[in-house]
């Protein structure tokens, strides 16, 4: 199946990220599974996971058929549901991936104010990232929403958004909410360096 760019659609098989490859489910039905090599993902991608949509180029080499530019299609919004958490951290089992350990959750990247914790049991959104510990690519949950949590935002704020969404749409509201925080954040603290030669922030008094 392609996509209305001309890009093929498909769903990984498996992929093992410690030897750097595996395959895709052929999209026509029938047919081979496609190879797919590290060295093959896209820009900014560092691993797949066996159960993820994908979309890719198709390219032949001495007669072989491989994978490349190869980009999920769904890392936000992932669902699953919490199956060990305890001392701030814990393992989410997500839905339709084939991830026997699990994915990493850590209190900090749980969205919401006041004590962070996640209930075994409970069910979860997040948005699905790898990065490298120890030499080892490992899949982490960020930005954990309970699926009672639902983002509302203003019409204000979907136009404050709508930049950042437009640049990256692979990331949730909440993430994009979060970049633009950071954002305000950093800029608030290069406006009190640059106030006083000192950058005494006790020289920028409230107003009454």
């Amino acid at each position: 199946m392609r996509s209305g760019t001309d890009r093929v659609l498909g769903t990984v098989k498996w992929y093992d990220p410690s030897k750097g490859y595996g395959f895709i489910l052929n999209p026509n039905a029938g047919g081979p599974d496609v190879f797919v090599g590290h060295r093959s993902l896209d820009e900014g991608v560092l691993a797949l996971v066996g159960g993820e949509p994908v979309e890719f180029d198709i390219k032949t080499i001495e007669g072989k058929t491989e994978a490349c530019a190869v980009r999920p299609t769904q890392r936000a919004g992932r669902t699953g549901v919490v199956s060990q958490f305890e001392h701030g951290w814990g393992f989410i089992s997500p839905d339709g991936l084939n991830l026997r350990e699990g994915v990493f959750v850590h209190q900090t990247k749980i969205l919401g104010d006041g004590f962070r914790t996640l209930d075994e049991g409970e069910k979860v959104t997040f948005d699905l990232v790898f990065v490298r510990l120890n030499g080892r690519l490992c899949p982490q949950a960020h930005n954990v929403r309970r699926r009672d949590m639902t983002v509302e935002i203003s019409p204000e704020t979907a136009m404050m958004l709508a930049p950042c969404r437009a640049e990256r749409p692979e990331i949730s509201v909440a993430a994009a909410l979060e970049a633009e925080v950071h954002k305000c954040e950093d800029s608030t603290t290069a406006d009190i360096g640059s106030n006083g030669s000192d950058g005494d922030s006790r020289s920028r008094k409230p107003s009454a």
